[in-house]
């Protein structure tokens, strides 16, 4: 035999339901359905539960809370608590449509023997730099980028070994730049990267 339960009960008259607000009228056809609908006692499950942390959250070391406007009938008004943890939810959740794409990374290798060639890459990308370290004493090593003018535009550290491999994760401008290759306060090398 197979009954007929109806349409579901509306989330905002099972909340009015449980919050003990719903109309006399009313009570008895909410009851009849959730006695045969396990996806609206699911409903009445959840929403239940999230009332208790709701309510315990609040009390304060078993003081009642201050702001009484969170109040209706000794009940927490749970629309609005619900459409507030909605929104963090989602805000955590949902990924973003309009985040940046991740940057595309140019890589190159570079080398300090005189006579070598500077490395070329494209600018407007980030880049991953492996520098020869090839005879360079072991250890943790700082990089630095400097402009032709001298001036510092990257510092990081490089992840040892040979190569000694630093990420740029932000694009450089256009122009010719020096990476120097530091242990402490010792420069130990010098790298020419042009950027075009």
């Amino acid at each position: 035999m197979h009954t007929n339960i109806g349409p579901h009960v509306a989330d905002d008259v099972l909340e009015m339901y449980l919050m003990k607000s719903l109309p006399e009228d009313d009570i008895a056809s909410v009851e009849e359905h959730l006695l045969i609908c396990s996806d609206c006692q699911d409903q009445v499950e959840e929403t239940e539960t999230f009332i208790r942390a709701a309510k315990i959250a609040l009390l304060d070391r078993g003081r009642k809370p201050a702001a009484r406007a969170l109040y209706v009938r000794g009940w927490i008004v749970v629309p609005v608590f619900a459409a507030v943890l909605l929104a963090i939810t989602a805000g955590l959740l949902i990924p973003r449509q309009h985040s940046p794409a991740a940057l595309p990374l140019a890589e190159a290798h570079l080398f300090a023997m005189r006579g070598a060639p500077v490395a070329h890459l494209r600018s407007g990308l980030g880049l991953i730099l492996n520098l020869d370290a090839t005879e360079l004493p072991a250890g943790e090593y700082t990089v630095r980028v400097v402009d032709s003018g001298g001036r510092e535009v990257w510092t990081g550290a490089g992840v040892s070994g040979n190569p000694l491999r630093v990420t740029i994760g932000r694009p450089l401008p256009a122009g010719q730049y020096w990476v120097r290759a530091l242990q402490g306060a010792d420069l130990k090398r010098e790298y020419g990267l042009k950027l075009e």
